[in-house]
């Protein structure tokens, strides 16, 4: 991602974290938007203890230019050899094998590919509420 749009990203990033509790999911990486939002967690913990998890959903196997971040708070592995669909087909059915209810999910689409395209018609399938942000 160009860094330009990583710092206008993050005023965004910022925003949705203040004051959150609960749980965020996101990519787990230390590149684009979820290395941002890795780094916006570990900035606001630097000034206090902050009331939400941040977790992943990633392939067992990560391609050679990928990175976890070390300022998530726990990694769900996927049997994947690469980024896919498997990885947001698990995480969703987890949340609602864990009695999340679809309707009580916010999801927030910034600046993704296919899978992330994938995941947001898939979301709203599911009746969560869906943002994009262009």
């Amino acid at each position: 991602m160009d860094t330009t749009k990583v710092d206008d990203y993050s005023i965004y990033i910022r925003e949705l974290m203040l004051d959150f509790k609960g749980t965020i999911i996101s990519g787990g990486t230390t590149a684009g938007i979820p290395g941002l939002a890795g780094m916006v967690k570990a900035e606001m913990m630097k000034k206090g203890p902050v009331e939400f998890d941040l977790e992943a959903y990633l392939p067992e196997k990560l391609p050679d230019d990928a990175v976890k971040s070390a300022d998530y708070d726990k990694f769900y592995e996927t049997s994947s050899d690469s980024f896919s669909a498997l990885d947001v087909l698990v995480c969703w059915a987890d949340l609602i094998c864990n009695g999340i209810n679809p309707e009580d999910v916010l999801l927030i689409g910034i600046d993704g590919g296919k899978i992330a395209t994938m995941e947001d018609r898939l979301a709203l399938a599911l009746g969560a509420r869906v943002a994009l942000v262009e």
